[in-house]
């Protein structure tokens, strides 16, 4: 199971199509999606995406970077290892199901600074994470900006 969002345009018209985020690339910014109606896979810039109603939670300060901003959930397990933990580590639904609220661009800067796996096998809880080399100076610099 996956965040659904939607993203596309064409020329300068916007034309918002259904698509699954299926991997945030190593570029910062840059996901790799899969369009559902058309079963294609594009690598799209986060400008251009539009965050589905209900991943964006609240306003409020990011315990990353401290800024005051619009909070994402962050799945401390990724959905998309799921299914791995459940079979090879008995991991229950409770557990896997562990978020945290991030900015976007903190949450963004989790998914380049580690797989999906490694994340979930090490980086799986925020004290964790405040701990992670690459993601110390990330939000030491995203606090000054």
């Amino acid at each position: 199971e996956m965040e659904i969002f939607d993203a596309g345009e064409r020329g300068t018209v916007l034309q918002w199509q259904e698509a699954v985020v299926r991997e945030v690339l190593a570029k910062p910014g840059v996901y790799l999606l899969e369009f559902v109606e058309f079963g294609t896979m594009q690598e799209v810039e986060e400008a251009r995406i539009r965050w589905r109603d209900g991943e964006e939670d609240e306003e409020g300060h990011c315990p990353m970077c401290s800024r005051a901003m619009r909070l994402t959930k962050h799945h401390l397990i990724p959905r998309a290892t799921h299914s791995m933990m459940k079979k090879k580590h008995n991991m229950d639904t409770k557990t896997l199901s562990r978020t945290v609220l991030l900015c976007r661009p903190c949450h963004s800067a989790v998914h380049r600074a580690e797989s999906e796996t490694s994340l979930a096998l090490e980086w799986d809880t925020l004290d964790k994470l405040l701990k992670h080399p690459r993601l110390i100076k990330w939000s030491a610099f995203a606090s000054r900006q």
